[in-house]
């Protein structure tokens, strides 16, 4: 299988596209996919080819004049016919419904990253990130009806190591600092940082300060010295710097996610119009402490919500981390499990742990789960984490977790009454339609397998047809009562 990414990196893009690119394009090398990127010419800087080298993807390059559409049309068709692509992924603003009508001739399917919401698209995926206002409807005037939509902030695409690390809440103090605006280099901001952390009050803390490549060679980076100051121009491996920090300083874009899936406390700017409803409804959830846009920043100003968010940080810490439940850091794992599925027969379950609680809730508040749920109502986290942690030490319940390429895909639950076990079973919305929920109920059922038969008892709403056909499919008994349906089977 040969996959594409059409995706390009500026200074006025930044390189939150590119990157987001790479982390699903690193994932599907795993799985031993082909993966190439077409770019334009020019806008990839020396280390960004390189990282493509080191990760053995085949770059691209398409060349043509300043705002040439068709030929940018062309010169991919070009690349595609060549390599006999199968999957195209395009992440760029500048590139429209006539674009892709024209190159998805070219490909089986095409799967568009935006972010904007502003305009149509003619593809047969679409995946939007972002967590803002009505956030799953705001697409239905722009895609087909044949369009499979992934929106929200369970498909951020990050490096997956942002899953495997979850921060603690640690003692009521600010030590380290991590500070990263953008990929392009932000004058004006780095002036303010410099400005604020050199004065004497803030001479204990340690800061870490990401710049942008283009800022190699400007003297404001390279002149200013402070022993408690590091400055790194774009360093890759960032996780090692955020997981050590107590306190954070960024933009709106792709670094606000990582910050969010560590449950690291933020100051968050605003640099371009696409981070403005991201930003704001990320204030109105309480997940950043939202500083305003960039042209509004001063250095007092930045020094009073700096010595603010110190003496505050008990209380950002502990609403930072419920942002845990938001963005998992899985995104990337998740798109490439829908791109690439997992062999059936090499699905695993396994019992659930403390660390499955998110995904738990993620999955019990999926609206076809509401929907499907004899109480529709939405589960709020804490209450859900009461539930979850009783429930997996309660001798009389059973939880498991299904997992595709060690992603968690879906969950079955087992609860022993009297003289019969209850089954409760959900999917992530990424694996259904596959038939994986008979595999899933097989596997549940086997794990629970004694000398003694075993009473095995699901209700189902009579509307739920996928889980109809499940249990119909598998020989259960079935027998309406009560705009009910039970479905019975000893084992």
């Amino acid at each position: 299988m040969s996959i594409a990414f059409r995706v390009d990196k500026s200074e006025l893009s930044g390189s939150g596209h590119f990157y987001r690119c790479l982390n699903v394009a690193k994932v599907l090398k795993k799985k031993k996919i082909n993966v190439k990127f077409i770019c334009k010419k020019n806008n990839l800087t020396k280390d960004i080819k390189k990282e493509l080298k080191e990760n053995k993807i085949n770059l691209n390059e398409i060349n043509y004049k300043k705002n040439s559409l068709n030929e940018d049309v062309n010169q991919t068709i070009k690349v595609l016919k060549k390599n006999k692509t199968k999957l195209l992924i395009v992440d760029n603003y500048h590139l429209n419904y006539k674009w892709e009508s024209s190159v998805k001739k070219y490909v089986n399917k095409l799967l568009v990253i935006d972010d904007l919401a502003n305009r149509k698209h003619n593809c047969e995926i679409l995946l939007d990130q972002n967590y803002v206002e009505n956030f799953a409807n705001r697409y239905k005037k722009y895609i087909n009806k044949n369009c499979r939509t992934f929106l929200g902030p369970r498909y951020v695409l990050l490096n997956p190591n942002f899953s495997k690390i979850r921060k603690k809440i640690k003692k009521n103090k600010v030590k380290n600092i991590f500070i990263f605006f953008s990929g392009s280099f932000q004058k004006k901001l780095t002036g303010i940082i410099h400005s604020v952390f050199k004065k004497k009050k803030f001479k204990g803390l340690k800061i870490n300060f990401i710049v942008g490549h283009s800022s190699n060679k400007n003297k404001l980076v390279k002149n200013f010295k402070n022993e408690n100051y590091k400055t790194y121009i774009f360093k890759k491996n960032i996780i090692n710097l955020m997981k050590k920090s107590d306190l954070a300083i960024g933009a709106g874009g792709s670094n606000s996610w990582e910050r969010i899936s560590l449950g690291l406390p933020s100051l968050a700017i605003c640099l371009s119009d696409n981070q403005k409803s991201i930003c704001n409804y990320l204030k109105k959830k309480k997940l950043i402490v939202y500083l305003g846009e960039s042209r509004d920043i001063n250095v007092k100003k930045m020094e009073n919500e700096v010595t603010k968010a110190i003496r505050n940080i008990s209380k950002l810490r502990k609403i930072s981390l419920s942002g845990q439940a938001i963005v998992d850091g899985k995104g990337s794992l998740r798109i490439s499990e829908l791109i690439s599925p997992t062999n059936e027969k090499k699905l695993a379950l396994r019992l659930a742990k403390k660390e499955d609680c998110f995904d738990y809730f993620q999955w019990i508040n999926d609206p076809e789960v509401r929907k499907n749920s004899f109480i529709s109502r939405k589960i709020k986290l804490n209450e859900h984490k009461k539930w979850f942690y009783k429930k997996i030490k309660n001798k009389k319940s059973k939880l498991y977790i299904l997992e595709a390429s060690k992603l968690p895909v879906g969950q079955i639950r087992f609860d022993f009454e009297s003289s019969e076990i209850l089954v409760d079973y959900s999917l992530d919305p990424i694996v259904r339609e596959r038939g994986w929920g008979q595999k899933l109920i097989k596997l549940g059922m086997k794990k629970l397998k004694k000398k003694s038969k075993n009473n095995f008892l699901a209700k189902v709403k009579p509307f739920n047809y996928p889980s109809v056909s499940t249990f119909t499919k598998l020989g259960f008994e079935r027998k309406n009562l009560n705009n009910k349906i039970y479905f019975y089977k000893s084992v």
